[in-house]
């Protein structure tokens, strides 16, 4: 399976909660058969990219970046572990792929929304990069204090992580 592939199916819960606002599928195909063309579908395909685009920007992402799945109502997000709001995933199925997906959907329509959500997306990848010139595979934008452990809703605790990441900061930071 392919990374733009898993992308995708990782943001299907969050875009079939966007279906219900869309024209359901039978519903096309009939009106589809109604009018003998496929003219009657021109604008529906980039109209609902574009809207799922503006929602992934304005309501899934932090300030642009991403983490690999959300539940449909957005109450729970992981990457490689349960994620907080503020976190993102700086390698695939994160920000970088879904950035990656807005610039190729702009390559395809030509619209300026997809344009702005791949920027935000880099804007996000550059608030993200670690003054060494590199990315950590995981990226707070509230700072260290997150790193401390915690347990998941799974019971397992994150001191080994947290060690280790507070041990990344402290020699990055100085």
């Amino acid at each position: 399976m392919s990374r733009r592939t898993f992308a995708r199916l990782a943001a299907a819960p969050v875009l079939a909660s966007l279906a219900g606002g869309l024209q359901s599928g039978q519903a096309q195909a009939a009106e589809l058969r109604q009018s003998g063309s496929a003219s009657a579908a021109t604008g529906t395909v980039p109209a609902a990219m574009r809207r799922a685009a503006v929602f992934m920007d304005e309501h899934v992402s932090y300030r642009g970046a991403y983490v690999w799945s959300y539940l449909s109502d957005l109450s729970t997000t992981w990457g490689e572990m349960e994620a907080r709001r503020t976190m993102c995933w700086v390698q695939p199925p994160g920000t970088p792929t879904v950035g990656h997906s807005m610039l190729d959907a702009y390559h395809a329509t030509g619209d300026e929304a997809f344009y702005r959500a791949a920027e935000r997306t880099g804007l996000a990848l550059v608030d993200a990069q670690l003054p060494i010139g590199g990315w950590n595979y995981i990226h707070d934008f509230a700072g260290e204090a997150p790193y401390q452990p915690q347990e998941s809703a799974l019971g397992i605790t994150s001191s080994a992580f947290t060690g280790n990441m507070a041990k990344l900061i402290a020699y990055v930071s100085g």
